[in-house]
Formats: C-alpha cells, structure tokens, sequence
C-alpha cells in the first residue's frame, strides 16, 4: 500500500502534460468511478458519462417519453412510470436491421424474342433491296437515282439492324460478364457506321439537289450534276470522322461493364428485405464526353439535312427521281434521333420499355427510310412491265 500511495505521490509531483503514462493513469482511475447520484447510478467509460438514458417520442406534437435504459445493468425498460406506450402513424414497427439484396434487371425475354425478330426481318428486307438494287442496276430509272449510292445506305441499314440485335444482349443473355465490353464496343461501331452510311447517303443526295435549286423558283438547272464518285467521297469522309472520334474514345477510355443502381424497392412480403435493383450499361470514365461530341456532331448533319430537304421539298425532275422521298427519309431521321435521345434519358429506370421503346424508333425509322428509297421504284418498274405486257 505504501508503495501505491508513493508511486501515486510521484506522478502527481512529476506531472506533466506531456506525459503519458500519467494520462493513462488517471484514465484507468476514472474508469473505476463508480457512485449513485441524484439522477441515478453513475460511471464513466473512459471520457464519458455513464448513467441512465431516457427515450422519447414526439407524439401529437410533443415530446413524450416511452423508456429508460440502464447501463449498469444493461437493461431497457419500456414500462417505467413516467413512460407512454410507443404510437406509430402507420401502425407497423419499423425494423431496426434491414437485408439489402442486390438485383440486376434484365430486359423481358418475349422483348428480346420480338425485337430480335424484327431486327431480323429488317436484316433480309435490306438484303432483298440490295439485290433488287444490283439486279436492275443498268435500267435507266435506277440509274437515275445514284444505286451506288443506294448501296451504301443499304449497308447502313444492315448495320444499324445489327446493332439493335446487339442493344438486347445483358446479363440475361451474356452471362460471362468478359464478353459485355466487347459488345458494348460493337455497338459503338455499328450505330456509328450505320448512320454514317445510311444517313450520309441521303444526306449527299439532298445536298446535290438543293446545290441544283438552291433559291431558285424556275427549278431551272444551273450546275451540273455532282458526280457518285464525289458523294462517295463526302460519305467517306463523315465515316472517317466517325471512325476516329469512336476509335481515339474506345482507345483512351474503353468501355466496360458498369452497374446503375435504380431506386430502392422494400419486398412486399418482408419488410426486413430491401432489394436494390441495378441496370447494366456500357460505360466509361467519360462517357458523357465523348457521347456530347457525336451528339454534336451528327446533330448538326441532322439540322443541315432536314434544312435542305425542306428547302427542295417541291423539286421533282426526272434526273433525281427520288429527290422527295429523300427528304422524307431525312425527316424521318431527324425526328428520330431526336426522340431516341429523349427516351434514353427520360425512362433508364424501365429497362424493358425504354429498350423497346428505342428498338422500335430505330426499326421503323431504318425500314422507313429503306421502303422511302426502294418501294417507288419496284412499282414503277413493275408498273413498266405491266404496261410491256398488256
């Protein structure tokens, strides 16, 4: 005892603030401080006090109290004298521990079923048109509207229907998560070229036209026909644009698999469980980046396209036989691309209807613009042969 009470008497004679073993001595003492006070048992648990805790709960606007809980004893006491009983606005307990599951939406499998389909129903139309395009290539009236050039929006076509095919492959459908950026990449590509080929051919079509009449009333020519191989050129060069802007984004920031989390769900059947639904998506550090430059980009040969379409919406000669059902495509193009964006941003929490949603715009708009291109020369050539028969 003397020993204690000499080694206390040297700590206290050699204190110091910076002395830690002297810290730690009065924090071991305090630890074992214990005593009944005024409002009930007291202790201290390194720097804090110890005692008893009531509980409240606001009820009808005022603060009441429903239990008090002992530290000493280690016990909470919901039927003291001063306690009320608890009240709940929707009558259920809430839970203290709640079980997050995760949950990846997948798009419907009758979805995927149908808009596969009919991406490849769209698939042989092209190749049906391409054909008919081929075979007939020399007679005069599919000479006169540009059938190279008709090919190359045919291939479009082919790879903007490929690429819906693509937009329904998830978790459902790709279960090795490794293969997921490899068709996120695809998509890329294809969407890219398919709109290049596609729309570039119409829009080098409309140019030619609208560089014919441009202001003018009479619809008098006053420049010579661009040549195929000029336009071939032009459509080139916007798929070269392409190509660079996709392939320097895919090469510095290449997509993955990422997982969106949509907004939380409680279960039905077990208030305990919170489910926390995810989307898979193609993704990439900058993603919004690079999608605002080909936004930009193929909106403003949008914006050029459905101006000239509109300004030659009256022109009909003979030597640019589809001239208006070019700016009928374009139109359609136009209209399109703008809802698909729309749609993409407005439903992302709806998998399956904003997938299709935007497989059916894309669909009808491609198919639109094929039947646009190829229906009023099957019948004016089926037309002529009628007339040779009869």
């Amino acid at each position: 005892m003397r020993g204690l009470l000499s080694h206390n008497a040297s700590l206290v004679r050699d204190f110091s603030y910076n002395r830690r073993d002297i810290a730690e001595e009065l924090m071991h003492s305090l630890s074992q401080v214990e005593f009944v006070g005024v409002s009930g048992p007291l202790s201290f648990d390194g720097a804090d006090r110890i005692g008893i805790s009531a509980f409240y709960q606001i009820q009808n606007g005022s603060a009441v109290p429903v239990a008090v809980y002992n530290r000493m004893i280690q016990e909470l006491n919901f039927s003291c004298a001063a306690c009320v009983p608890l009240s709940w606005s929707d009558t259920e307990v809430p839970i203290a521990e709640r079980v997050l599951r995760l949950r990846i939406i997948t798009i419907n499998p009758a979805a995927f079923l149908v808009i596969t389909a009919l991406a490849l129903v769209g698939i042989v139309l092209a190749f049906g048109f391409l054909l008919f395009n081929l075979h007939f290539r020399k007679l005069k009236y599919i000479k006169l509207s540009s059938p190279r050039l008709n090919n190359m929006a045919v291939i479009g076509c082919i790879f903007v229907y490929s690429a819906v095919i693509l937009l329904a492959l998830d978790h459902n459908t790709l279960p090795d998560s490794l293969e997921y950026p490899t068709v996120c990449t695809a998509r890329v590509y294809l969407l890219s070229a398919g709109f290049s080929l596609a729309f570039g051919s119409m829009f080098t079509k409309t140019y030619r036209v609208h560089r014919i009449f441009l202001r003018t009333a009479s619809g008098i020519v006053k420049n010579k026909l661009l040549q195929d191989t000029q336009l071939i050129c032009v459509i080139c060069v916007l798929l070269l644009i392409d190509g660079l802007i996709v392939t320097v984004w895919l090469s510095v920031d290449p997509m993955q698999r990422q997982l969106r989390n949509l907004t939380r769900e409680i279960s039905s059947t077990d208030r305990s469980v919170v489910y926390q639904p995810q989307v898979e998506v193609c993704g990439s550090q900058f993603t919004s980046s690079w999608l605002g430059a080909l936004y930009a980009y193929k909106g403003l040969l949008l914006v050029v396209g459905g101006y000239m379409a509109w300004e030659t919406r009256h022109v009909k000669l003979q030597a640019l036989n589809d001239a208006q059902y070019i700016g009928l495509s374009v139109y359609s193009a136009v209209v399109t691309s703008a809802l698909v964006v729309i749609v993409a941003n407005l439903i992302v929490e709806r998998v399956t209807l904003a997938f299709v949603l935007i497989s059916v715009l894309i669909l009808l708009s491609t198919t639109s613009s094929l039947c646009f291109l190829f229906i009023p020369k099957i019948h004016a050539i089926t037309h002529e042969w009628k007339c040779r028969l009869f």
